[in-house]
């Protein structure tokens, strides 16, 4: 176990995207950066879906998952929002690493 002092600190963001009003058949991206704000290395196990349908919300352009995020360094992976039928949808992504708490 890090020191308390000596660990990884993640942040990212946006927090939360809005796509807007996106046809059926187009396509709406949003890039999210996660920054380690930490004193030592984050590793970035992976980046993934937990809510929502990920053909819907594919995780692409993915620079982050199986990374290590230097202290002051960043990471990006961008989000896709392409629907297949007309309505309201929302989504989660969830990164694991080895931070201590959650990313926000």
């Amino acid at each position: 176990m890090a020191p308390a002092g000596c660990l990884p600190a993640a942040a990212g963001g946006p927090a939360r995207t809005h796509c807007g009003n996106t046809a059926v058949g187009k396509r709406a991206s949003q890039a999210i950066r996660i920054a380690n704000a930490g004193d030592s290395p984050m590793q970035i196990q992976q980046a993934f879906m937990v809510t929502g349908t990920p053909s819907v919300f594919p995780i692409t352009a993915d620079g982050c998952s199986g990374q290590v995020v230097n202290q002051g360094s960043t990471c990006q992976f961008t989000v896709r929002f392409q629907p297949s039928t007309d309505g309201y949808r929302d989504g989660s992504v969830i990164i694991i690493t080895n931070t201590p708490g959650a990313i926000t």
